[in-house]
C-alpha cells in the first residue's frame, strides 16, 4: 500500500485508563492535518467493535503505543503486537512508543515484559507533560517518517542543548531519532558523570562545526565505563541529531555489518540484503541529512580510524564519537580528547548508595570505593554480589587480599548481565591490554611501574634507572603502555601513573619477582642519590613510591630492604618527622644485625642512624651507647683514619657536647677533622661539617678567636661544594653570625641570620625545627639591639614550631620557652615569664641535668622569683 491508500495518518493504542490524555494528543494531531484513528471517534455505536479495529489497524499508516503507569490493558497489547507483525511485513509502517506523563520507562525495568522490537524502537517521551513542543514534534516526526530536526527546526525549536544550565541539568533522557541504532537500553543505575557528558555536549553539539567531520574521543583503562558514558550521552543528547547510529569496532572486520544494521534500521536495508548494498544505501542516507551522530565503540588502532573516516567521507555532517583504550591519537584524527578518570569520592558513594540502598554507613562505602580505587566496573562488580550474597562491606574487604582473583570480581553469575555487554571480569578486561602489547622493552616498563605508588606520577629516572634505559628510550615505551590503557597522565603532566587494580595485576604477572628486584635495586639509588642532596624537594617525588614498595619489600625479603626503609627514615628526620622516622630505623637496624651480624660496617651505620634520630628527640641517654657501638665497630673492622670512623667521632662528641661535656668533646672534634681532611681533602663537604662542629665547640669555651676562621673556611666549603642556598650554607650562615654576635658585631651578624633563616624557610618549610633555629637567633640579635616589640613575634614562632615539631619536653623547646621569658622579664612582665621560666627548667633538669644550660635557667628562675617577692 501507498501512503495515499491509508485512510488514518496513525492508530492510537491505549488503555482505556489514559483515554482523557490521548484524546488531548488526538485533537492537536488534528491541528496538524494529521488523522488519527481513536476508538471513541471513529467506532459507530451498535456495530461491533472488534472488526472494526481489526480494519481501522489494516488502514493505518502508522501505530502509536501509549504507555502509562496504569499499564497496558489486554486489548493494547493485542493491537501492540498486531501493529508489530505489520511493521515487520512492511517496514515503512512505524511503530512508536509513547510515554504518557505520570509514567516510568518500562524499558528502566528489568520485570516489565516488552517485545524485543519495541524495546530497541525510537521512543517519544512526554512525561513532562502534554504540553511539551519538543515531545510533540517527535510524534509528528515519527508520523510523517521525518527526522525530528527537521519537525523542530520548522516549529522554532532548538536542536541544541541549553549550554547555560548546570552540570548534568541541560539534557533528560529522550527518545532516540528514528532510524537510529543503539544497542544499549538506557542504564537505570547510571550515576555521575556530568562534566564528561557536558564536555562531550560541547564539543558535538556546536552548530558552528556544520558540515564538518568532528570527532571527540572518550579513552581510559578497561573498566572505567567509556562504553556507558557514551551509551547514556546517546540517551540524553541523540534526540539534537538526526539520527545516532552506533557501530561497535572491537573487531574491524565487522565494521561493514555494523554499518549494514545501521542500515537496517533506518528502513534502508533489509536483513538479507547483501552486504555492499546495505553499506551504499547506508552511507549515502548519513550523508544526506545531519548532523548525525556515529558512535565508534572499543576502537583502538589509529589504521582502522583512517579506514573508516575514509568510508565516512566525503559528505554530510558527522559528529563522531570514539571510545578507546587508547589515549594517543593524532589530531588529524580527533579533534578533541576525554581522558576519562575514575569516580570522584562524591560519584562512587552515589555510584554505591544507588546499588545497596541507604543501609551502609559513609565510611563503608568510601573504604570499598578506597579498596577498589574507584574503578566504575569493579564498583559495579562488588556491589552486585554485596546486594545479592548480602555481605556486610567490612567482612568483604576483610577477605580481599587479591582482589583480581576474587571470584566477585572474576566474572561472578555472568547471567547476570553488564549493562554493555562487557566482560563481567577485571582481570580480562586488563588481560585485553595487556596482550595488545607485543613490544617486550613495553612489558618490562609496565612490570617496574607495577611496583610503584599507586595514583602517583612515577620519576621517569626512576622508571628508567630500573628498566636499564635512557630517558630517551623510556618515553618511546611509554605510548604503546598509554595507548594499550595500562598507564594514564594527569593533564599536562608528563609523568605516568598507574591505577591500583592495575598495579595488583602487574605485580601478579610478575610471577618470578625480577621486575620486583630490578624496581628495588634503582629505587635504592635514587633514594640514595636525592637523599645525599640534603634537600627535601628532590626526595619528594620518591617519597610515595617508597613508602609504598618498603613494607612489599620487607614481606618479600629483599636483600636491600634495610636500605630502603633506611633512606626513608633518614628523609623523614630531614623533614623533622621524627616519630615516624624511629620504627623504620629500628626495622633497618634489626635487618642488618640479622643478616650481617653485630659487627659488620653497616650494622654500625644503622646504629649511628637510629642514635642520631634518638639525639634529635632529646633521648640523649639512650643515643650515647648506640653512638660508642657504633664508633667501636668502625674503629675494629675499617681502621682508626677510614671517614666512617671520623664521622662516628664526630657524632659522639656531638652528643657529648649535648650533655654538657665540652672536655670531652673537643679531642674527639679535633681527631675527626684530621681523619677528614686527609681522606676526603680540605674542601670536601664532610671537613666543613668537622671544621663547624669544632668552631661551635670552641664558642661555646669562649674561643671565639680561634672558632671565627674554622666557620669562615666552612661557609667557603658549603657554598662552593652545595651552593648558596643549601640548608648546610644556612647552617653555616647562622653559626658565624652567632660568633659575630658574641663578638658585639651586630651589624654584620644581621645580614647572616636574615640570610640562613629565608635559606631555610624555602628549602625544608616554615614549620621546619632549622626554621625555629633560625627564627630564635635573629630573634635574639633583635633583641640585643633593644627592638623587643620585632623579637617576640618571632621568638613565638620558633616555640610554636618547636612544640608541635618535637613536643613539649623537648630541650629545643626549653630553649625557646627561656628565650621568650627572658625577653618578657625584661620588659617587666615577670607574671607572664615565670611559668615560662619553670617549664623550660623542668625540661632541661630532666634532659640535660649537667648541662651549663641547665644551671643558667635555674639562676633566671631564682632572680625572677626574688625579684618577685621583694616587690
Amino acid at each position: 500500500m501507498t501512503d495515499g491508500d491509508f485512510k488514518y495518518d496513525v492508530f492510537l493504542s491505549h488503555n482505556s485508563k489514559d483515554k482523557p490524555a490521548v484524546e488531548q494528543l488526538a485533537i492537536k494531531l488534528r491541528g496538524e492535518n494529521i488523522q488519527p484513528f481513536l476508538d471513541k471517534w471513529h467506532l459507530i455505536p451498535g456495530d461491533e467493535w472488534q472488526p472494526a479495529l481489526e480494519e481501522a489497524l489494516n488502514d493505518s499508516r502508522t501505530f502509536a503505543i501509549f504507555i502509562s503507569a496504569k499499564g497496558i490493558s489486554p486489548w493494547e497489547n493485542a493491537e501492540m503486537r498486531s501493529a508489530i507483525n505489520k511493521r515487520v511485513r512492511d517496514r515503512a509502517r512505524r511503530v512508536i512508543p509513547v510515554l504518557l506523563p505520570n509514567s516510568e520507562d518500562p524499558r528502566d525495568k528489568p520485570n516489565v515484559e516488552l517485545p524485543e522490537f519495541l524495546q530497541q524502537g525510537t521512543w517519544v517521551d512526554f512525561r513532562a507533560g502534554l504540553d511539551d513542543p519538543v515531545a510533540f514534534a517527535y510524534l509528528l516526526a515519527g508520523i510523517q517518517g521525518r527526522p525530528p530536526i527537521d519537525v523542530l527546526t520548522e516549529r522554532g525549536l532548538s536542536p541544541l542543548p541549553n549550554l547555560g544550565e548546570g552540570p548534568g541539568e541541560r539534557a533528560a533522557r529522550r527518545p532516540l531519532p528514528i532510524g537510529s541504532r543503539l544497542p544499549h537500553p538506557p542504564n537505570p543505575a547510571f550515576t555521575g558523570r556530568a562534566a564528561e557528558l557536558d564536555a562531550i555536549a560541547a564539543a558535538l553539539l556546536d552548530s558552528a562545526n556544520a558540515n564538518l567531520l568532528i570527532t571527540q574521543s572518550v579513552t581510559g583503562m578497561g573498566g572505567l565505563g567509556k562504553t556507558q558514558l557514551a551509551a547514556e550521552f546517546c540517551h540524553r543528547y541523540g534526540s539534537r541529531f538526526a539520527g545516532v547510529h552506533w557501530l561497535n569496532c572491537q573487531n574491524p572486520d565487522t565494521v561493514d555489518s555494523e554499518i549494514a544494521e545501521c542500515g537496517v534500521a533506518m528502513g534502508l536495508a533489509l536483513p538479507d540484503t547483501d552486504l555492499p548494498t546495505a553499506v551504499a544505501l547506508t552511507l549515502a542516507a548519513l550523508h544526506a541529512r545531519g548532523p548525525r551522530l556515529v558512535v565508534l565503540d572499543n576502537l583502538e588502532r589509529e589504521a582502522d580510524l583512517r579506514l573508516i573516516r575514509q568510508k565516512l567521507l566525503p559528505g554530510g555532517d558527522l559528529r563522531l564519537l570514539l571510545t578507546a583504550r587508547n589515549a594517543v591519537w593524532p589530531t588529524d584524527l580527533v579533534a578533541k580528547s576525554l581522558p576519562l578518570a575514575t569516580f570522584t569520592p562524591e560519584e562512587s558513594r552515589a555510584f554505591l548508595r544507588r546499588a545497596l540502598g541507604d543501609k551502609p554507613p559513609d565510611a563503608d562505602l568510601d573504604a570499598l570505593a578506597g579498596r577498589l580505587g574507584r574503578l566504575p566496573l569493579a564498583l559495579h562488580l562488588a556491589a552486585r554480589y554485596l546486594h545479592a550474597t548480602r555481605t556486610k562491606i567490612p567482612a568483604y574487604l576483610d577477605r580481599l587480599t587479591a582482589a583480581l582473583d576474587d571470584p566477585s570480581l572474576d566474572n561472578w553469575q555472568p547471567d547476570g548481565g553488564s549493562p554493555t555487554g562487557h566482560n563481567l571480569s577485571l582481570k580480562a578486561s586488563f588481560l585485553v591490554s595487556w596482550e595488545q602489547i607485543q613490544d617486550d622493552t613495553a612489558r618490562r616498563v609496565f612490570l617496574l611501574a607495577a611496583w610503584c605508588a599507586p595514583n602517583q606520577p612515577i620519576p621517569l629516572s626512576l622508571l628508567a634507572s630500573a628498566a636499564d634505559l635512557d630517558e630517551d628510550a623510556l618515553r618511546e615505551a611509554l605510548p604503546a603502555l598509554e595507548s594499550a590503557g595500562l598507564l594514564a597522565y594527569d593533564p599536562g603532566g608528563d609523568q605516568p601513573s598507574l591505577h591500583p587494580l592495575l598495579a595488583e595485576f602487574g605485580r601478579a604477572l610478575d610471577k618470578e619477582n625480577e621486575a620486583m628486584t630490578a624496581f628495588a635495586d634503582a629505587l635504592a639509588i635514587e633514594c640514595s642519590k636525592a637523599n645525599k642532596t640534603g634537600l627535601p624537594a628532590n626526595f619528594t617525588p620518591l617519597r610515595p613510591h617508597l613508602e609504598a614498595f618498603a613494607p612489599l619489600a620487607d614481606a618479600a625479603g629483599l636483600e636491600n630492604t634495610s636500605a630502603l626503609l633506611a633512606h626513608l627514615g633518614s628523609h623523614l628526620k630531614t623533614v623533622a618527622a621524627y616519630a615516624a622516622a624511629r620504627p623504620l630505623y629500628e626495622r633497618s637496624l634489626a635487618i642488618r644485625e640479622a643478616a650481617l651480624g653485630p659487627d659488620h660496617p653497616h650494622t654500625a651505620t644503622g646504629l649511628n642512624n637510629l642514635a642520631i634520630l634518638l639525639q634529635d628527640l632529646g633521648d640523649l641517654p639512650a643515643a650515647r651507647p648506640l653512638l660508642e657501638r657504633a664508633l667501636v665497630i668502625w674503629e675494629t673492622a675499617l681502621g682508626p683514619d677510614h671517614p666512617d670512623t671520623a664521622t662516628g667521632l664526630n657524632n659522639l662528641a656531638t652528643l657529648l657536647k649535648a650533655t654538657g661535656d665540652l672536655a670531652a668533646a673537643r679531642p674527639l672534634y679535633e681527631r675527626a677533622l684530621a681523619i677528614t681532611e686527609a681522606a676526603l681533602g680540605p674542601d670536601h663537604p664532610d671537613t666543613a661539617q668537622s671544621l663547624n662542629n669544632l668552631a661551635l665547640l670552641l664558642h661555646e669555651t669562649g674561643d671565639l678567636l680561634a672558632a671565627r676562621p674554622l666557620h669562615e673556611r666552612a661557609l667557603a666549603i658549603w657554598e662552593t661544594a652545595l651552593g648558596p642556598d643549601h640548608p648546610d650554607t644556612a647552617q653555616s650562615l647562622n653559626n658565624l653570625a652567632s660568633l659575630l654576635q658574641a663578638t658585639g658585631d651586630l651589624a654584620a651578624a644581621r645580614p647572616l641570620y636574615e640570610r640562613s633563616l629565608a635559606i631555610r624557610e624555602a628549602a625544608l618549610g616554615t614549620d621546619h625545627p632549622d626554621t625555629a633555629r633560625g627564627l630564635n637567633n635573629l630573634a635574639t640579635l633583635l633583641q640585643a639591639t633593644g627592638d623587643l616589640a620585632a623579637a617576640r613575634p618571632l621568638f613565638e614562632r620558633a616555640l610554636a614550631i618547636r612544640e608541635a615539631a618535637l613536643g613539649p619536653g623537648h630541650p629545643d623547646t626549653a630553649s625557646s620557652l627561656n628565650n621568650l621569658a627572658t625577653l618578657l622579664y625584661s620588659t617587666g612582665d615577670l607574671l607572664a615569664a615565670r611559668p615560662l621560666y619553670e617549664r623550660a627548667l623542668a625540661i632541661l633538669k630532666a634532659k640535660t641535668p649537667n648541662h651549663p644550660n641547665t644551671e643558667s635557667a635555674r639562676r633566671s628562675l631564682a632572680a625572677l622569683i626574688e625579684e618577685m617577692e621583694s616587690k
